[in-house]
């Protein structure tokens, strides 16, 4: 490709344009300057040429070549040879040397040694913008432009520049600084922060060069070419390179017996290279398949690292949201509460792409929907976790049929007292009466305190009161309750000692809220009289509650047949009569009649007895 060539040297005692061989052409003014001495103190003996440049300058890119004037009447001047190109079209130009070798007056331009352009491509690679001072013999430096050079890329040639440095920018000098500038190895110590210093004076010493490097040093590379074929980078960062390359490790190590993690990597790093589905297609799909040769045994782990792959940019993508559902259904439900607290937290605002936060969230409501009570342990395990509550709340409803599902999948759990705590705010806030009740039951607190809490459950306490009746020691439970007053409390006790009977032994008749049980139990089918009763103490109690005029639930009416002894016998056996009601002194007293006419005739020794027993009843009746 055709170049401006112009010359700047001595005129008038100054640097300055001598010619040009386009006249018509206006030159950067900044020419003049960047093609004169490089400034800094010369001792005799100094040897700073050739001073070798380029670089961007305005709307050109231009290459110089400055050596002394050793023609000039004034000390110091030297003469330049310049190559200029119009930026946009330099990337183009493949090979610098025999432009170089022009302008030098025929020197011949050869390539740097191999090792030397190793170690300066990898400091450049690793530097992060900072320039590299390579610190050698300078007759080399034009070769190390050539070299680097060649295996730029035309974005990266229209922005490569490079100079030749005796003295570091003074202090407020721009920061604008070329890619590599070189030095004199004498001069080496002055560069410090924030350059990056190698000397190539001892280029043996042990360094790990990438494979970037090793590709921008001239190495064949036919893996890493095809990449940057095919993903042509379209900027100058150099990061596009080093992303080339791990895609072609990548690559390599699939092209064996690649992993997950593999495959995984090199479609993040050719998302990041070709951030559209169409650029990088033929590798996006080597990554793709890998993935779902893999996706029916990842881990939980593996599929959370899924998260922030944004598939907009692969191809044919709903293949793998397809395959990921299927694993999803297999791990998600049997999640551990260490690995579900990552895990479900990526379905907050922000925290993961949305394709797969669908398509977890999919999953995850089709599996409650169901009822399914891998899904139903599941969604307990994660009530009891506060930090994915607000996830939770989106997938668990608030019906009374997950409610009794969740209760039984959560007795199939171990839990600990902060997870049952989790739960019981959970079952406060969904007014989850019944799952309020077993978090009391399992967390161990004493009946009494139990039924306290339940009864102060906001919402409707029964169901949870009915559940602590037939999940806690039925003898506490009992006892509990005939302790207090509680009506309510009482009838839902009865359908307790329905189902065992002897329990009726620890009423206290004397209570209103004990008879009641008592009635409520004997209306539901319950044994009236079951043998743990004791006429001297239960019937005793229950004449004396009749006597007093107090309200026995019609319970003489139903045990009569267990009270006539002990309406015998009883001392206040006259008020008793008085007190009964008609159906129930229509009841006991034939009985009565019927036991004193048996002891009358049966035993004529108590016979008086018997007869004046008979006359307290007959007569008051």
């Amino acid at each position: 490709m055709n170049y401006v060539l112009a010359t700047y040297g001595a005129l008038d005692n100054s640097h300055k344009l001598l010619k040009c061989n386009e006249p018509q052409v206006n030159l950067p003014r900044e020419l003049e300057g960047l093609t004169d001495r490089p400034p800094g103190d010369i001792s005799p003996g100094d040897i700073w040429w050739p001073s070798v440049g380029c670089g961007p300058v305005d709307d050109w890119w231009c290459i110089w070549w400055t050596t002394p004037e050793l023609t000039a009447t004034r000390a110091g001047m030297v003469r330049s040879e310049v190559a200029l190109w119009p930026r946009e079209q330099v990337g183009l130009v493949e090979d610098l040397s025999q432009v170089l070798a022009a302008l030098s007056g025929k020197k011949t331009i050869t390539l740097a040694p191999q090792n030397h352009l190793e170690i300066v491509a990898n400091a450049l690679l690793c530097t992060q913008g900072r320039p590299v001072i390579i610190c050698n013999p300078l007759d080399i430096w034009p070769d190390i432009i050539v070299g680097i050079w060649r295996q730029l890329w035309p974005a990266a040639r229209m922005d490569f520049s490079a100079r030749l440095a005796l003295i570091p920018p003074q202090s407020g000098a721009t920061t604008n600084f070329p890619w590599i500038i070189a030095t004199p190895s004498s001069r080496g110590q002055q560069w410090q922060q924030p350059f990056v210093r190698i000397d190539l004076s001892n280029p043996y010493v042990s360094v790990q060069i990438s494979r970037a490097a090793k590709y921008i040093a001239g190495h064949q590379d036919p893996i890493l070419s095809e990449v940057l074929q095919k993903i042509p980078p379209n900027d100058s960062d150099l990061m596009h390179l080093k992303q080339a390359a791990r895609v072609a490790d990548n690559i390599e190590r699939l092209n064996i017996a690649g992993d997950f993690s593999d495959a995984l990597a090199l479609l993040r790093t050719l998302i990041v290279m070709a951030p559209t589905n169409t650029k990088g297609v033929k590798y996006k799909n080597v990554a793709l398949s890998k993935l779902l040769t893999h996706l029916p045994s990842l881990s939980s782990d593996q599929v959370e690292l899924l998260a922030n792959i944004d598939l907009s940019a692969v191809p044919d993508s709903k293949i793998l949201e397809d395959s990921l559902r299927s694993r999803l259904v297999d791990i998600v439900p049997i999640l551990s509460t260490e690995k579900s607290i990552p895990f479900l937290t990526k379905l907050k605002l922000d925290k993961a792409q949305v394709w797969w936060q669908t398509n977890v969230k999919s999953v995850i409501q089709r599996g409650f929907d169901s009822l399914n009570e891998i899904w139903l342990r599941a969604a307990i395990r994660w009530l009891a976790i506060p930090e994915i509550e607000s996830v939770i709340n989106d997938f668990v409803k608030n019906d009374k049929d997950i409610e009794s599902s969740l209760v039984r999948a959560a007795n199939r759990e171990r839990w600990s007292a902060p997870q049952l705590n989790q739960i019981l705010k959970q079952a406060q806030k969904r007014k989850w009466s019944v799952l309020h009740a077993w978090c009391l039951v399992s967390s161990k607190l004493s009946v009494a305190d139990a039924f306290i809490k339940q009864q102060a459950f906001t919402g409707d306490a029964s169901p949870g009161l009915e559940y602590l009746i037939h999940n806690l020691p039925s003898d506490a439970v009992v006892k509990t309750i005939v302790k207090g007053a509680d009506a309510g409390l009482c009838r839902l006790a009865a359908r307790l000692t329905v189902q065992q009977p002897s329990l009726l032994r620890l009423i206290d008749v004397s209570k209103a809220s004990n008879r009641l049980l008592w009635a409520t139990h004997i209306q539901l089918g319950g044994e009236a009289w079951p043998k743990t009763l004791q006429s001297e103490d239960h019937g005793n109690k229950l004449l004396e509650v009749v006597i007093s005029g107090k309200n026995s639930y019609n319970l003489v009416e139903a045990v009569g047949v267990n009270l006539v002894q002990v309406a015998v016998d009883n001392p206040r056996r006259k008020e008793l009569w008085s007190n009964l009601s008609a159906t129930e002194l229509n009841n006991l007293l034939p009985l009565v009649a019927k036991q004193l006419i048996a002891a009358i005739l049966g035993e004529p020794k108590n016979a008086v007895k018997s007869a004046f027993h008979a006359s307290d009843i007959f007569f008051t009746s």
